[in-house]
């Protein structure tokens, strides 16, 4: 699942409470859901962890985790 999928099926609030749980600024999820940035491979391990392993760090960086 994108990470973007995941927000929408979350709903209303959760760009930036997952922003809070992996200790950035709700502009950069914004960001890495728009494909805008990429998150930064400390950060993936994070967002798998608060997505309860809906988003993978793999899906978020293929180019890192194989």
């Amino acid at each position: 699942m994108t990470l973007d999928q995941f927000l929408k099926q979350v709903g209303r609030g959760s760009a930036k409470k997952l922003a809070q749980a992996v200790g950035v600024p709700t502009s950069n999820v914004s960001m890495w859901r728009r494909g805008k940035q990429r998150p930064p491979a400390d950060k993936c391990k994070l967002i798998e962890q608060a997505t309860l392993g809906a988003v993978t760090r793999k899906e978020l960086r293929p180019d890192i985790f194989e």
